[in-house]
């Protein structure tokens, strides 16, 4: 559809005819978006009666809302039936796909370009003017339609870019992504992410005012060009004003999720053409999503730069494996009591041929962005695998060997499975290693990550929480999940010594732990004072430079059997 289209993800409920409905559970800014849009729109119940009326809707039917509100359309304008509008909503309402139908009535006869959608509530239709286009000539009409975005019926990607090329007053492209809609659909569905980013759309809209382009880049990333605005200060106000309309709660399958939008801003400059103009907005939004997503981020020099940067660090990642880069460094787990190691931590290291060691916190972040971190999570497993009998032979008798997953592993819906099959392909029983996965990862997702991790478990490997304390700052949700061991937060054995609430944070994981049958291991232990206060607490393992760096497989092996 046009970029003034939206699709709210709820419609109002039945209300007595007469009146439009009030703004209730409704935002208001979605219910005066859709009374105020260039498109026309209605709802209709079960039966065909009318129960919402927007005024272009009105000005398309030529009827007043106040002839049709609560009385049955067929018998209200029995030529929308005629037109072909009866069948079409039959067939949305039986969830068939159904695209976007050009109809031709009215008087004078007009062409309409109409869409609809059917939830619990009613069926909502949307109707479009294509009048001017069919005088542009079918060709032309056609191929517009097809540069639409076809879930929100806004510009999609190639559309808005042309629209930025063709505008005379550009004075910048804002892009915004909303952060949770990828998390509502790997947990709930990507059809409640479909509504939720179809409901984000209407708000936009709704925010912006018609004469502002809209358009959705793809994914849960929208664009706008701002029509009329002539300074920086305008541009932020426009953008105060979208980012409210996203942080009203949504309603998502009973839950209240609330999101934010993550901003990027580039101001039009001479010799900058309408893509690079989207691109460099494009990379200031993935600047504000990076540092926290509530923030508007505007394009420089400088970010230029550093995107050429990382361009080039994604290029260079992909080669790596093919070129032998990669390795893997382990760090011993010691058993606190025993004084002696029981297991390790297998962690990636690259070395660029060019610039040495690259730390993981600059490429890790690169792979999780790009996909790259599937081959390489394959490549982590498999080395660790071929390990594990050297480890074992200098280690002994149930020592285990711990790798990392990344939510981007753990949202596979077959990981049990395609773990299970290379510890096959390469000989490695499923005791002798442990998966850990981090709070954050859980975030949002319980439900879905305790079926995960019982597949795992009932395959014979072991389960750790990593970096506990620093997601759901909770212990109660631990009982729900089927693990093996919480690995305490460096964060907090650096404070033990000198501030008493991480001495108590540590005292509560151990003891509740202890209750659930858990081992406690602690992460970043690197003092001898941190080494005694955790022995007094009751922590039965820990890591960290006081035992050892991480080092490669020889060194450990070789440190295993003094």
């Amino acid at each position: 559809m046009s970029e003034s289209s939206t699709r709210p993800r709820q419609s109002p409920a039945t209300r007595p005819p007469g009146r439009n409905p009030a703004a209730g559970t409704l935002a208001d800014a979605l219910r005066v978006g859709v009374e105020r849009g260039a498109e026309g729109f209605f709802l209709l119940d079960s039966d065909a009666h009318v129960r919402f009326v927007n005024a272009a809707a009105e000005r398309a039917l030529g009827r007043g809302r106040e002839s049709l509100l609560g009385r049955c359309l067929w018998a209200e304008l029995p030529e929308l039936r005629d037109a072909g509008l009866e069948p079409l909503l039959h067939s949305e309402r039986a969830g068939e796909a159904v695209p976007d139908t050009e109809l031709r009535f009215g008087t004078p006869p007009r062409w309409y370009r109409v869409r609809a959608f059917a939830d619990g509530v009613g069926t909502g239709v949307f109707l479009l003017d294509t009048t001017a286009e069919h005088a542009l000539g079918e060709s032309e009409a056609r191929f517009r339609r097809a540069q639409c975005d076809p879930l929100t019926g806004l510009a999609g990607r190639a559309e808005f870019v042309r629209e930025v090329r063709e505008a005379d007053d550009a004075f910048a492209v804002v892009c915004l992504d909303v952060n949770r809609v990828e998390r509502v659909s790997e947990g709930v569905g990507y059809a409640a992410g479909d509504r939720m980013l179809v409901e984000a759309a209407a708000r936009l809209r709704a925010s912006l005012g018609p004469e502002h382009t809209l358009g959705r880049l793809g994914g849960a990333a929208f664009a706008v060009l701002p029509r009329g605005v002539r300074d920086a200060t305008g541009v932020r106000r426009l953008c105060e004003r979208m980012q409210a309309a996203l942080a009203q709660p949504f309603a998502v399958e009973g839950h209240s999720v609330v999101a934010a939008a993550a901003v990027g801003v580039a101001l039009a400059s001479d010799g900058a053409d309408a893509e690079t103009l989207v691109r460099g907005a494009e990379v200031a939004m993935q600047r504000s999503r990076t540092a926290g997503g509530t923030h508007v981020q505007w394009y420089d020099r400088a970010m230029h730069a550093q995107t050429r940067a990382r361009l080039r660090l994604e290029c260079d990642l992909r080669n790596a494996l093919q070129r032998d880069e990669l390795h893997l460094h382990f760090q011993p787990v010691v058993d606190l009591s025993a004084g002696r190691a029981v297991g390790a931590e297998a962690l990636l290291r690259w070395n660029h041929p060019e610039h040495g060691p690259v730390p993981p916190t600059e490429f890790i972040p690169v792979a999780e962005e790009t996909g790259i971190i599937d081959a390489l999570s394959e490549w982590v497993l498999r080395d660790a695998c071929r390990a594990l009998p050297a480890l074992k032979a200098a280690g002994g008798d149930g020592f285990t060997l711990s790798i990392n997953l990344s939510a981007h592993q753990f949202a596979w819906g077959n990981l049990a499975e395609r773990l299970g099959r290379t510890l096959h392909e390469t000989g490695t029983a499923p005791r002798d290693l442990a998966v850990e996965i981090t709070e954050s990862a859980l975030l949002g997702r319980l439900d879905a990550a305790a079926h995960v991790l019982r597949e795992l478990r009932s395959g014979g490997v072991r389960v750790y929480i990593d970096d506990f304390g620093t997601g759901y700052s909770s212990l109660a949700y631990l009982h729900r999940l089927p693990l093996d061991a919480i690995k305490v937060d460096r964060s907090f054995v650096e404070g033990l010594r000198d501030e008493p609430w991480s001495r108590q944070v540590v005292s509560s994981i151990v003891t509740l732990a202890g209750s659930l049958g858990l081992r406690v291991i602690a992460e970043g232990v690197s003092q001898p004072v941190q080494h005694e206060i955790l022995r007094e607490l009751g922590c039965g393992y820990a890591q960290g430079f006081l035992f050892s760096r991480p080092v490669p497989l020889d060194a450990l092996c070789a440190l295993l059997r003094r």
